[in-house]
Protein backbone atom coordinates (compact mmCIF):
# COMPACT_ATOMS: atom_id res chain seq x y z
CA UNK A 1 0.00 0.00 0.00
CA UNK A 2 1.49 3.34 -1.04
CA UNK A 3 0.49 5.17 2.12
CA UNK A 4 2.23 8.44 1.28
CA UNK A 5 0.61 8.95 -2.11
CA UNK A 6 -2.81 7.86 -0.88
CA UNK A 7 -2.55 10.48 1.86
CA UNK A 8 -1.62 13.16 -0.67
CA UNK A 9 -4.40 12.13 -3.02
CA UNK A 10 -6.93 12.42 -0.23
CA UNK A 11 -5.98 16.09 0.03
CA UNK A 12 -5.52 16.82 -3.67
CA UNK A 13 -8.51 14.95 -5.13
CA UNK A 14 -12.07 14.00 -4.39
CA UNK A 15 -11.42 10.37 -5.33
CA UNK A 16 -14.64 8.45 -6.18
CA UNK A 17 -15.37 5.25 -4.28
CA UNK A 18 -14.27 2.10 -6.08
CA UNK A 19 -17.06 -0.06 -4.71
CA UNK A 20 -20.77 -0.04 -5.42
CA UNK A 21 -22.82 0.04 -8.62
CA UNK A 22 -21.70 2.00 -11.65
CA UNK A 23 -23.96 5.01 -12.08
CA UNK A 24 -23.06 6.55 -15.42
CA UNK A 25 -23.37 10.31 -15.87
CA UNK A 26 -22.91 11.96 -19.26
CA UNK A 27 -19.89 14.22 -19.51
CA UNK A 28 -21.02 17.85 -19.44
CA UNK A 29 -20.47 20.23 -22.32
CA UNK A 30 -17.26 22.21 -22.06
CA UNK A 31 -13.75 21.57 -20.74
CA UNK A 32 -13.13 18.49 -18.59
CA UNK A 33 -9.84 19.54 -16.99
CA UNK A 34 -9.97 20.20 -13.26
CA UNK A 35 -7.46 21.62 -10.81
CA UNK A 36 -4.96 20.41 -9.87
CA UNK A 37 -3.12 18.43 -12.49
CA UNK A 38 -0.79 15.97 -10.69
CA UNK A 39 2.49 14.27 -11.53
CA UNK A 40 4.03 11.61 -9.26
CA UNK A 41 7.57 10.29 -9.56
CA UNK A 42 9.56 7.96 -7.32
CA UNK A 43 13.35 7.76 -7.39
CA UNK A 44 14.60 4.38 -6.11
CA UNK A 45 18.23 4.36 -4.97
CA UNK A 46 20.59 1.41 -5.08
CA UNK A 47 22.46 2.61 -2.02
CA UNK A 48 21.71 4.93 0.86
CA UNK A 49 22.96 8.44 -0.06
CA UNK A 50 25.82 9.76 2.01
CA UNK A 51 24.06 13.10 2.46
CA UNK A 52 20.42 14.11 2.39
CA UNK A 53 19.58 14.56 -1.33
CA UNK A 54 16.55 16.80 -0.79
CA UNK A 55 18.41 20.10 -0.14
CA UNK A 56 20.42 19.65 -3.35
CA UNK A 57 17.25 18.90 -5.32
CA UNK A 58 15.60 22.03 -3.92
CA UNK A 59 18.62 24.15 -4.83
CA UNK A 60 18.50 22.83 -8.40
CA UNK A 61 14.78 23.61 -8.60
CA UNK A 62 15.24 27.16 -7.30
CA UNK A 63 18.00 27.86 -9.85
CA UNK A 64 16.32 26.34 -12.90
CA UNK A 65 12.59 26.42 -12.18
CA UNK A 66 11.91 29.25 -9.72
CA UNK A 67 8.23 29.35 -10.68
CA UNK A 68 7.73 26.10 -8.69
CA UNK A 69 6.77 26.63 -5.05
CA UNK A 70 7.96 24.04 -2.56
CA UNK A 71 5.37 22.99 0.03
CA UNK A 72 6.05 20.97 3.15
CA UNK A 73 2.44 19.96 3.61
CA UNK A 74 -0.49 19.62 1.18
CA UNK A 75 -2.55 21.86 3.46
CA UNK A 76 -0.35 24.76 2.32
CA UNK A 77 -1.63 24.47 -1.25
CA UNK A 78 -3.90 27.25 -2.48
CA UNK A 79 -5.97 27.38 -5.70
CA UNK A 80 -3.84 28.20 -8.74
CA UNK A 81 -0.56 27.34 -6.99
CA UNK A 82 2.23 25.83 -9.09
CA UNK A 83 4.53 23.74 -6.96
CA UNK A 84 5.84 20.45 -5.69
CA UNK A 85 6.56 18.37 -2.62
CA UNK A 86 9.52 16.00 -2.11
CA UNK A 87 9.98 13.55 0.74
CA UNK A 88 12.08 10.51 1.60
CA UNK A 89 9.41 8.16 2.98
CA UNK A 90 10.13 4.83 4.69
CA UNK A 91 10.37 2.14 2.06
CA UNK A 92 7.36 0.27 3.48
CA UNK A 93 5.21 3.30 2.65
CA UNK A 94 6.43 3.45 -0.95
CA UNK A 95 7.83 0.00 -1.82
CA UNK A 96 9.57 -0.69 -5.14
CA UNK A 97 7.89 -2.76 -7.88
CA UNK A 98 8.21 -6.52 -7.58
CA UNK A 99 10.50 -8.39 -9.97
CA UNK A 100 7.58 -10.14 -11.69
CA UNK A 101 6.15 -6.77 -12.76
CA UNK A 102 9.27 -5.44 -14.43
CA UNK A 103 8.84 -7.49 -17.62
CA UNK A 104 5.46 -5.83 -18.14
CA UNK A 105 5.93 -2.40 -16.62
CA UNK A 106 9.49 -1.25 -17.27
CA UNK A 107 11.15 0.64 -20.10
CA UNK A 108 14.86 0.86 -20.79
CA UNK A 109 16.15 -0.80 -17.60
CA UNK A 110 19.50 -2.55 -17.64
CA UNK A 111 20.03 -6.01 -16.21
CA UNK A 112 21.72 -4.76 -13.04
CA UNK A 113 18.91 -2.28 -12.42
CA UNK A 114 16.31 -5.03 -12.82
CA UNK A 115 18.22 -7.07 -10.24
CA UNK A 116 18.51 -4.47 -7.49
CA UNK A 117 15.32 -2.43 -8.01
CA UNK A 118 12.92 -4.85 -6.23
CA UNK A 119 15.33 -4.84 -3.25
CA UNK A 120 15.72 -1.06 -3.05
CA UNK A 121 15.56 0.29 0.49
CA UNK A 122 15.67 4.04 -0.22
CA UNK A 123 13.34 6.26 -2.21
CA UNK A 124 12.51 9.90 -2.91
CA UNK A 125 8.87 10.73 -3.72
CA UNK A 126 8.15 13.81 -5.83
CA UNK A 127 4.67 15.22 -6.32
CA UNK A 128 4.10 18.16 -8.71
CA UNK A 129 0.82 20.06 -8.99
CA UNK A 130 -0.57 22.97 -10.99
CA UNK A 131 -3.77 24.30 -12.56
CA UNK A 132 -4.58 22.81 -15.98
CA UNK A 133 -3.42 25.90 -17.90
CA UNK A 134 0.10 25.40 -16.49
CA UNK A 135 0.32 21.67 -17.32
CA UNK A 136 2.74 21.92 -20.24
CA UNK A 137 5.21 24.09 -18.34
CA UNK A 138 5.13 22.00 -15.17
CA UNK A 139 5.20 18.68 -17.02
CA UNK A 140 8.45 19.63 -18.76
CA UNK A 141 10.02 21.10 -15.63
CA UNK A 142 9.09 18.08 -13.50
CA UNK A 143 10.55 15.69 -16.08
CA UNK A 144 13.84 17.60 -16.34
CA UNK A 145 14.21 17.96 -12.59
CA UNK A 146 13.40 14.27 -12.01
CA UNK A 147 15.77 13.09 -14.75
CA UNK A 148 18.66 15.25 -13.52
CA UNK A 149 18.19 14.07 -9.94
CA UNK A 150 18.05 10.43 -11.10
CA UNK A 151 21.32 10.93 -12.98
CA UNK A 152 22.99 12.52 -9.94
CA UNK A 153 21.86 9.72 -7.58
CA UNK A 154 22.06 6.77 -10.00
CA UNK A 155 18.37 6.15 -9.34
CA UNK A 156 15.68 4.30 -11.25
CA UNK A 157 12.61 6.42 -12.02
CA UNK A 158 9.16 5.10 -11.14
CA UNK A 159 6.27 6.90 -12.84
CA UNK A 160 3.46 6.43 -10.36
CA UNK A 161 0.85 7.82 -12.76
CA UNK A 162 1.48 5.17 -15.42
CA UNK A 163 2.98 2.55 -13.05
CA UNK A 164 6.16 2.12 -15.08
CA UNK A 165 9.84 1.90 -14.14
CA UNK A 166 12.20 3.82 -16.44
CA UNK A 167 15.87 3.75 -17.17
CA UNK A 168 17.27 7.27 -17.43
CA UNK A 169 17.81 7.36 -21.22
CA UNK A 170 14.31 6.07 -22.00
CA UNK A 171 12.75 8.49 -19.51
CA UNK A 172 14.53 11.40 -21.11
CA UNK A 173 13.48 10.28 -24.58
CA UNK A 174 9.81 10.06 -23.63
CA UNK A 175 9.43 12.81 -21.07
CA UNK A 176 12.19 15.36 -21.67
CA UNK A 177 13.04 15.28 -25.37
CA UNK A 178 9.68 16.43 -26.72
CA UNK A 179 9.38 19.24 -29.28
CA UNK A 180 7.34 22.33 -28.43
CA UNK A 181 3.59 22.15 -28.75
CA UNK A 182 1.01 19.64 -27.54
CA UNK A 183 2.55 16.40 -26.22
CA UNK A 184 2.18 13.02 -27.87
CA UNK A 185 -0.16 11.67 -25.21
CA UNK A 186 0.62 8.00 -25.96
CA UNK A 187 4.14 8.68 -24.63
CA UNK A 188 2.71 9.88 -21.30
CA UNK A 189 -0.23 7.55 -20.74
CA UNK A 190 -0.42 3.76 -20.65
CA UNK A 191 -3.36 1.48 -21.45
CA UNK A 192 -3.93 -1.74 -19.51
CA UNK A 193 -6.14 -4.60 -20.73
CA UNK A 194 -8.05 -6.98 -18.47
CA UNK A 195 -10.47 -9.83 -19.08
CA UNK A 196 -14.04 -9.30 -17.87
CA UNK A 197 -16.82 -11.75 -18.78
CA UNK A 198 -14.82 -13.13 -21.68
CA UNK A 199 -14.06 -9.74 -23.26
CA UNK A 200 -11.42 -7.09 -22.65
CA UNK A 201 -11.55 -3.94 -20.58
CA UNK A 202 -9.13 -1.25 -21.75
CA UNK A 203 -8.32 1.45 -19.19
CA UNK A 204 -5.80 4.28 -19.22
CA UNK A 205 -3.37 5.39 -16.53
CA UNK A 206 -1.78 8.82 -16.42
CA UNK A 207 -4.39 11.34 -17.58
CA UNK A 208 -4.31 13.01 -14.15
CA UNK A 209 -1.03 14.69 -15.17
CA UNK A 210 -3.12 16.76 -17.60
CA UNK A 211 -5.85 17.43 -15.07
CA UNK A 212 -8.15 15.15 -17.08
CA UNK A 213 -10.10 11.98 -16.30
CA UNK A 214 -8.73 8.58 -17.25
CA UNK A 215 -10.55 6.63 -19.97
CA UNK A 216 -12.06 3.15 -20.19
CA UNK A 217 -13.65 1.01 -22.92
CA UNK A 218 -15.65 -2.01 -21.79
CA UNK A 219 -16.47 -5.23 -23.67
CA UNK A 220 -13.74 -5.15 -26.31
CA UNK A 221 -13.29 -8.27 -28.50
CA UNK A 222 -9.65 -9.26 -28.90
CA UNK A 223 -10.04 -8.98 -32.69
CA UNK A 224 -10.36 -5.20 -32.37
CA UNK A 225 -8.17 -4.69 -29.30
CA UNK A 226 -5.46 -2.84 -31.24
CA UNK A 227 -7.98 -0.66 -33.06
CA UNK A 228 -9.86 0.19 -29.88
CA UNK A 229 -6.57 1.03 -28.20
CA UNK A 230 -6.01 3.49 -31.04
CA UNK A 231 -9.48 4.94 -30.45
CA UNK A 232 -8.72 5.39 -26.74
CA UNK A 233 -5.45 7.14 -27.60
CA UNK A 234 -7.26 9.35 -30.12
CA UNK A 235 -9.81 10.39 -27.50
CA UNK A 236 -7.01 11.10 -25.00
CA UNK A 237 -5.04 13.16 -27.55
CA UNK A 238 -8.18 15.09 -28.52
CA UNK A 239 -8.94 15.98 -24.89
CA UNK A 240 -5.37 17.00 -24.10
CA UNK A 241 -5.34 19.24 -27.17
CA UNK A 242 -8.45 21.01 -25.86
CA UNK A 243 -11.29 19.02 -27.40
CA UNK A 244 -14.55 19.36 -25.51
CA UNK A 245 -17.68 17.20 -25.51
CA UNK A 246 -21.08 18.66 -26.21
CA UNK A 247 -23.84 16.96 -24.23
CA UNK A 248 -21.47 13.99 -23.82
CA UNK A 249 -20.61 13.66 -27.54
CA UNK A 250 -16.97 14.18 -28.55
CA UNK A 251 -16.10 14.61 -32.26
CA UNK A 252 -12.87 12.94 -33.39
CA UNK A 253 -10.82 14.11 -36.36
CA UNK A 254 -7.33 12.75 -36.88
CA UNK A 255 -6.48 15.50 -39.36
CA UNK A 256 -7.17 18.16 -36.73
CA UNK A 257 -4.56 16.82 -34.27
CA UNK A 258 -1.76 19.31 -33.73
CA UNK A 259 0.86 16.82 -32.54
CA UNK A 260 2.64 15.52 -35.64
CA UNK A 261 3.64 12.15 -34.15
CA UNK A 262 0.12 11.41 -32.92
CA UNK A 263 -1.43 12.40 -36.25
CA UNK A 264 1.06 10.26 -38.21
CA UNK A 265 0.51 7.23 -35.98
CA UNK A 266 -3.27 7.51 -36.22
CA UNK A 267 -3.01 7.81 -40.01
CA UNK A 268 -0.87 4.70 -40.53
CA UNK A 269 -2.13 1.26 -41.63
CA UNK A 270 -5.44 2.51 -42.98
CA UNK A 271 -7.84 0.28 -44.91
CA UNK A 272 -10.42 1.00 -47.58
CA UNK A 273 -13.10 3.50 -46.59
CA UNK A 274 -11.13 5.25 -43.84
CA UNK A 275 -12.44 8.76 -43.11
CA UNK A 276 -10.27 9.45 -40.03
CA UNK A 277 -13.38 10.96 -38.44
CA UNK A 278 -15.95 9.75 -35.94
CA UNK A 279 -17.87 10.56 -32.77
CA UNK A 280 -17.88 8.90 -29.37
CA UNK A 281 -19.95 9.51 -26.25
CA UNK A 282 -18.28 10.09 -22.89
CA UNK A 283 -19.84 9.35 -19.52
CA UNK A 284 -18.45 9.39 -16.01
CA UNK A 285 -18.43 6.02 -14.23
CA UNK A 286 -17.08 4.68 -10.96
CA UNK A 287 -13.51 3.28 -11.16
CA UNK A 288 -12.87 -0.41 -10.55
CA UNK A 289 -10.42 -1.55 -7.86
CA UNK A 290 -6.93 -1.16 -9.31
CA UNK A 291 -7.83 1.74 -11.60
CA UNK A 292 -6.05 5.07 -11.28
CA UNK A 293 -7.05 7.28 -8.34
CA UNK A 294 -8.74 9.68 -10.72
CA UNK A 295 -12.06 10.47 -12.31
CA UNK A 296 -12.99 7.93 -14.99
CA UNK A 297 -14.75 8.47 -18.32
CA UNK A 298 -16.20 5.55 -20.23
CA UNK A 299 -16.02 5.76 -24.02
CA UNK A 300 -19.28 4.52 -25.52
CA UNK A 301 -20.48 4.37 -29.09
CA UNK A 302 -23.82 5.98 -29.85
CA UNK A 303 -26.86 5.08 -27.78
CA UNK A 304 -26.76 1.32 -28.25
CA UNK A 305 -28.11 -1.51 -26.12
CA UNK A 306 -25.41 -3.59 -24.46
CA UNK A 307 -25.82 -6.42 -26.99
CA UNK A 308 -25.02 -3.97 -29.83
CA UNK A 309 -21.94 -2.47 -28.15
CA UNK A 310 -19.48 -4.50 -30.22
CA UNK A 311 -21.32 -3.69 -33.47
CA UNK A 312 -20.96 0.02 -32.70
CA UNK A 313 -17.25 -0.50 -31.97
CA UNK A 314 -16.75 -2.16 -35.34
CA UNK A 315 -18.66 0.60 -37.13
CA UNK A 316 -16.53 3.31 -35.52
CA UNK A 317 -13.31 1.46 -36.34
CA UNK A 318 -14.45 1.06 -39.96
CA UNK A 319 -15.32 4.75 -40.20
CA UNK A 320 -12.06 5.93 -38.66
CA UNK A 321 -9.53 3.47 -40.03
CA UNK A 322 -11.41 1.61 -42.80
CA UNK A 323 -12.06 -2.11 -43.12
CA UNK A 324 -11.26 -5.02 -45.41
CA UNK A 325 -13.28 -8.20 -45.72
CA UNK A 326 -13.21 -10.58 -48.69
CA UNK A 327 -15.54 -13.34 -49.79
CA UNK A 328 -13.97 -16.51 -51.20
CA UNK A 329 -16.05 -19.18 -52.90
CA UNK A 330 -14.81 -22.75 -52.51
CA UNK A 331 -16.11 -26.30 -52.77
CA UNK A 332 -16.11 -28.46 -49.64
CA UNK A 333 -14.43 -31.48 -51.22
CA UNK A 334 -12.62 -34.43 -49.64
CA UNK A 335 -9.37 -32.51 -49.10
CA UNK A 336 -11.07 -29.63 -47.31
CA UNK A 337 -13.36 -31.86 -45.25
CA UNK A 338 -10.42 -34.01 -44.09
CA UNK A 339 -8.49 -30.90 -43.04
CA UNK A 340 -11.58 -29.66 -41.20
CA UNK A 341 -11.98 -32.91 -39.26
CA UNK A 342 -8.36 -32.73 -38.11
CA UNK A 343 -8.80 -29.13 -37.06
CA UNK A 344 -12.00 -29.80 -35.11
CA UNK A 345 -10.34 -32.73 -33.31
CA UNK A 346 -7.51 -30.44 -32.17
CA UNK A 347 -10.02 -27.79 -31.16
CA UNK A 348 -11.98 -30.18 -28.96
CA UNK A 349 -8.76 -31.24 -27.28
CA UNK A 350 -8.25 -27.57 -26.35
CA UNK A 351 -11.68 -27.26 -24.76
CA UNK A 352 -10.74 -28.32 -21.20
CA UNK A 353 -7.87 -25.85 -21.03
CA UNK A 354 -9.99 -22.85 -22.06
CA UNK A 355 -13.17 -23.73 -20.19
CA UNK A 356 -12.12 -21.60 -17.21
CA UNK A 357 -11.50 -18.51 -19.34
CA UNK A 358 -8.77 -16.79 -21.31
CA UNK A 359 -5.62 -14.97 -20.37
CA UNK A 360 -5.47 -11.24 -21.33
CA UNK A 361 -3.39 -11.96 -24.46
CA UNK A 362 -5.25 -15.13 -25.43
CA UNK A 363 -8.15 -15.54 -27.85
CA UNK A 364 -9.98 -18.34 -29.63
CA UNK A 365 -11.82 -17.92 -32.93
CA UNK A 366 -13.94 -20.61 -34.52
CA UNK A 367 -15.29 -20.80 -38.07
CA UNK A 368 -19.03 -21.48 -38.15
CA UNK A 369 -21.79 -21.51 -40.82
CA UNK A 370 -24.54 -18.91 -41.12
CA UNK A 371 -27.48 -19.39 -43.52
CA UNK A 372 -27.58 -16.95 -46.46
CA UNK A 373 -30.56 -15.54 -48.31
CA UNK A 374 -29.44 -17.58 -51.32
CA UNK A 375 -29.91 -20.84 -49.40
CA UNK A 376 -26.28 -21.69 -48.77
CA UNK A 377 -23.89 -21.06 -45.88
CA UNK A 378 -21.51 -18.19 -45.28
CA UNK A 379 -18.62 -19.40 -43.10
CA UNK A 380 -17.38 -16.71 -40.75
CA UNK A 381 -15.07 -16.34 -37.79
CA UNK A 382 -16.54 -16.02 -34.29
CA UNK A 383 -14.50 -14.94 -31.27
CA UNK A 384 -15.40 -17.29 -28.42
CA UNK A 385 -16.63 -15.59 -25.27
CA UNK A 386 -18.14 -18.61 -23.48
CA UNK A 387 -18.19 -22.37 -24.25
CA UNK A 388 -20.53 -24.48 -22.16
CA UNK A 389 -21.44 -27.98 -23.30
CA UNK A 390 -21.87 -27.79 -27.06
CA UNK A 391 -23.08 -24.17 -26.95
CA UNK A 392 -20.59 -21.47 -27.94
CA UNK A 393 -21.36 -17.80 -27.39
CA UNK A 394 -19.23 -15.30 -29.22
CA UNK A 395 -18.75 -12.13 -31.24
CA UNK A 396 -18.89 -12.20 -35.03
CA UNK A 397 -15.53 -11.08 -36.42
CA UNK A 398 -16.54 -10.69 -40.10
CA UNK A 399 -18.97 -8.46 -41.94
CA UNK A 400 -21.41 -10.79 -43.73
CA UNK A 401 -21.99 -10.51 -47.47
CA UNK A 402 -25.36 -12.30 -47.57
CA UNK A 403 -26.62 -12.56 -43.97
CA UNK A 404 -28.59 -9.30 -43.55
CA UNK A 405 -29.51 -9.90 -39.91
CA UNK A 406 -25.87 -9.84 -38.73
CA UNK A 407 -22.97 -7.40 -38.69
CA UNK A 408 -19.37 -7.59 -37.53
CA UNK A 409 -19.60 -7.36 -33.76
CA UNK A 410 -22.97 -9.11 -33.48
CA UNK A 411 -23.39 -11.50 -30.57
CA UNK A 412 -24.04 -14.99 -31.92
CA UNK A 413 -24.49 -18.54 -30.65
CA UNK A 414 -23.12 -21.53 -32.57
CA UNK A 415 -22.96 -25.27 -31.90
CA UNK A 416 -19.61 -27.03 -31.61
CA UNK A 417 -20.91 -29.74 -33.94
CA UNK A 418 -21.10 -27.21 -36.79
CA UNK A 419 -17.55 -25.89 -36.52
CA UNK A 420 -15.18 -26.07 -39.45
CA UNK A 421 -11.86 -24.69 -38.17
CA UNK A 422 -10.30 -22.56 -35.43
CA UNK A 423 -7.50 -20.09 -34.64
CA UNK A 424 -6.01 -20.11 -31.14
CA UNK A 425 -3.96 -17.03 -30.24
CA UNK A 426 -1.81 -18.15 -27.31
CA UNK A 427 -0.78 -15.88 -24.41
CA UNK A 428 2.88 -16.03 -25.54
CA UNK A 429 2.01 -14.38 -28.87
CA UNK A 430 2.08 -17.53 -31.02
CA UNK A 431 -0.97 -19.03 -32.71
CA UNK A 432 -2.17 -22.30 -34.17
CA UNK A 433 -5.00 -23.47 -36.40
CA UNK A 434 -6.63 -22.22 -39.62
CA UNK A 435 -5.58 -25.38 -41.45
CA UNK A 436 -8.42 -25.03 -43.94
CA UNK A 437 -7.55 -21.39 -44.54
CA UNK A 438 -4.23 -22.35 -46.07
CA UNK A 439 -6.01 -24.67 -48.52
CA UNK A 440 -8.59 -22.02 -49.44
CA UNK A 441 -5.88 -19.41 -49.97
CA UNK A 442 -3.93 -21.78 -52.23
CA UNK A 443 -7.03 -22.42 -54.30
CA UNK A 444 -7.88 -18.72 -54.58
CA UNK A 445 -4.43 -18.02 -56.03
Amino acid sequence: MRTLLILLLAVFLAVPAAAGPREATSAPSGPLAEEPALLFYGLYLHKEPKVDPIPELRRAQEERFPFLTFVNDPSEITPGMVGYNVTAPPIHEYPPPEAALLDLFSEGLGGKQRAWLPKARHVLALVFFCPPEQVDRVRRASAELTADEAARLGAVIWDEDTRQAFGLDEFRRRRVGEPAGPPHVAQHVTVHAYREDGLLRLVSLGMSRFGLPDLVIEGVPSTVEVSMGSVLNLVAQTLVEGGQPRAGALPLAVGALRNDAARALQSSNLAEGATLKGTVTLRFVQPDPGDADNRLLEIVFEDRADQDRQVAMQELVSSLYGSEDTLTWTEHDDELEAASRRAVAKLKALKPSIRDGFEPNEALLVKAPFPTTAGGNEWMWVEVVRWEGTRIEGILANDPFDVPSLKAGSRVVVDEGDLFDYIHHRPDGTSQGNTTGAIIERRSR
